[in-house]
């Protein structure tokens, strides 16, 4: 009688042993179910360009519409500088006769740079490897540099002309740095590219108010407002792809970077 009391007080207590660790695990599952949902799995196709390199991904799904094109939409937005660019230069051709050929050089030279801006970030997103990420980052570095060559040394306030060179030696110094990324020293990367992010924002909010400073009446402020407000919005789209992937994914719309290469081409 003895013995049987002990075994069943004993598996009393393993039963209740048992109920206790069943719970915990609910308890946990019950909790997870609050957390945001994950980005869809992964790509559709196998990725004809290989397996991606970069150590940086947007948050739009790879190969989901091609197995030759990695992220689609962030690919074929990039067209929008190229159209920009073609724009640009055709106008600059036809006025060719009321501009002197320095002048012309400097604003082809410009209109260039910016069309390689689209060229190396669309093959970066079609094929996803780190050297063309970096390559497009050289490109941005390489139109702040145009944009400050746009200015005329030899017609400005000292001040002005101080600003340009230290803006000019900045913008090679950015070249320096994206070039030693490629060649692996990865420690450097990020800050690298948040260097030439921040040139370019002063880039073009400097080019804004030398533009509006130099042709008051042909250049409305409305026009310089917008130009403004579009410098800012582009890092903000941007970080709304880095920062609330998950987010974008409960509305389906993971496009935000590919939204800002419209916005960064209508800019330039």
């Amino acid at each position: 009688h003895h013995h049987h009391h002990h075994t069943s007080s004993s598996l009393h207590h393993h039963c209740h042993h048992h109920h206790t660790l069943t719970f915990t695990p609910q308890m946990l599952a019950k909790n997870t179910t609050t957390s945001p949902p994950p980005p869809p799995a992964a790509a559709a196709y196998p990725p004809y360009w290989g397996t991606p390199t970069t150590t940086h991904n947007e948050c739009e799904s790879d190969y989901t519409v091609s197995p030759y094109v990695g992220e689609f939409m962030n690919t074929i937005s990039n067209a929008m500088f190229i159209f920009v660019s073609l724009y640009g230069i055709v106008t600059t051709l036809c006025l060719r006769r009321s501009l002197s050929v320095s002048t012309r050089r400097r604003v082809l030279m410009m209109w260039s740079s910016i069309a390689l801006v689209g060229i190396c970030s669309g093959i970066y997103h079609l094929v996803l490897h780190f050297l063309w990420l970096d390559s497009g980052m050289i490109c941005i570095a390489l139109v702040c540099m145009s944009y400050h060559y746009l200015t005329p040394l030899n017609k400005t306030t000292p001040q002005t002309k101080l600003h340009t060179i230290l803006l000019l030696s900045a913008g090679g110094l950015s070249i320096v740095l994206l070039s030693t990324v490629i060649f692996r020293a990865t420690p450097t990367a990020w800050p690298s590219y948040m260097f030439a992010f921040g040139l370019a924002g002063w880039s073009i909010g400097r080019r804004v108010f030398l533009t509006y400073r130099w042709n008051p009446n042909n250049f409305p402020k409305v026009l310089v407002v917008l130009s403004l407000s579009l410098t800012l919005l582009g890092p903000l789209l941007m970080a709304l792809d880095e920062m609330y992937c998950s987010l974008h994914w409960s509305f389906s719309y993971p496009y935000f970077h590919a939204f800002w290469h419209v916005v960064a081409a209508v800019l330039f």
